[in-house]
């Protein structure tokens, strides 16, 4: 039984295809088994696949019929068919040094009650696509003052969903993770309840029952391009995502600064200008709102308007 499951989901990606699963094929780690999963691509991506097809690493190919139009639905099929303790979704765009799951399994190892693993990612910009970080840490560590990300660290999921991981999801690319199989169970069938953001909710709630355990070293790469699946991000849809994730952290036992939290998240995920948006799509953001936490909803109402009153502005995140 393989200690490592890598889950590579595919949809229109076979520019990309060879660079990522060679890059795994090439890890100097090898307890791992391949899972490819592919979701209807009207491009080239099974021709590309199908030369991996007798590579004794990759156990699973799957071709779905049609498209899900949901990453997480594919998250839960790969997930139920691995046999690791450990699952690596490795997305189709991105690659990684070949030391990726070396250092993985090296901090596993040294702290084994961690939930997750993860390292810094380099943005690979070379497909037009313009960002101004050039790694993720620079990001962070810019965002919240701090020179955190800089170095190594090993910290319980409690203290980390406090300081950082309750504002945005600092695990910013899925593909620099891996992930203990145990505690993604947990969250499988409520991660597919979302077609954005799955990704944060799974972050946070295994951060309850673990520890993280963060390598500094860029072992990740990401591509940024026009065709990432966020880049189609639907307005109301998003807000609706995000409404939901405040709602669960809202309730979280050990949260702290629950009021910050709520006006953090008004300004920047799900708040909406009159001029902007209109007063229409404001409506229908805050009746999809309401379906949900009423209470919280007319808090986030309050804070809306005064956040309108006294001009905050929300910040450019990612």
């Amino acid at each position: 039984m393989p200690k490592c499951s890598v889950i590579i989901p595919n949809f229109n990606h076979s520019q990309y295809l060879e660079q990522r699963i060679n890059s795994i094929l090439t890890q100097t780690f090898d307890d791992y088994e391949i899972i490819i999963l592919d979701d209807a691509s009207s491009d080239n991506s099974r021709t590309i696949i199908e030369k991996y097809r007798n590579q004794p690493r990759i156990t699973e190919i799957i071709y779905n019929s049609e498209n899900t139009k949901n990453p997480f639905l594919q998250w839960k099929k790969g997930i139920e068919k691995a046999k690791g303790k450990w699952i690596w979704i490795a997305e189709s765009d991105d690659y990684a040094n070949t030391d990726f799951l070396k250092t993985a399994f090296e901090a596993v190892n040294k702290f084994p009650d961690i939930g997750f693993f993860y390292s810094d990612s380099l943005y690979d910009t070379n497909s037009g696509h313009g960002y101004r970080y050039r790694n993720s840490a620079a990001f962070k560590n810019d965002f919240f003052k701090t020179q955190k990300w800089s170095e190594d660290y090993y910290i319980s999921g409690k203290e980390e969903f406090n300081f950082c991981l309750k504002f945005i999801c600092t695990i910013i690319n899925t593909s620099s993770t891996v992930i203990r199989k145990e505690q993604l169970l947990k969250v499988t069938d409520n991660i597919t309840n979302f077609r954005y953001y799955g990704d944060w909710y799974a972050f946070a709630n295994i951060a309850f029952y673990s520890s993280i355990y963060y390598s500094s070293k860029p072992l990740n790469i990401c591509r940024m391009h026009h065709h990432n699946f966020l880049a189609g991000t639907n307005s109301i849809e998003g807000k609706k995502e995000y409404f939901q994730i405040l709602n669960c952290f809202v309730n979280f036992k050990f949260v702290t600064n629950k009021n910050t939290l709520i006006a953090f998240f008004t300004r920047e995920f799900i708040g909406f200008g009159l001029f902007h948006d209109g007063i229409k799509h404001g409506y229908n953001i805050f009746r999809s709102y309401f379906s949900i936490n009423k209470l919280l909803t007319i808090k986030v109402l309050i804070f809306l308007i005064w956040q309108k009153l006294t001009f905050k502005k929300r910040r450019i995140i990612y």
